[in-house]
């Protein structure tokens, strides 16, 4: 497999899941499931975001 073929995804660090979640399921329509450390969403092809449980750095444009 070639890696111009493989599907994307970003980490996006996040101070309140529940928030968080409510946003990506909610109001954008995606799907996810619990995954080590935070939350897995899927998006179009094959593309999955991972929300992580980390309020110290959240937000914070010099990460990473």
């Amino acid at each position: 497999m070639e890696l111009h073929t493989l599907p994307a995804g970003a980490i996006v660090p996040v101070s309140d899941m529940d928030a968080s979640r409510a946003f990506y399921e909610g109001t954008l329509g995606l799907t996810g499931e619990p995954a080590p450390g935070g939350y897995a969403l899927r998006a179009g092809g094959g593309t999955r975001l991972f929300l992580l449980d980390v309020a110290s750095y959240a937000g914070q444009a010099d990460w990473p």
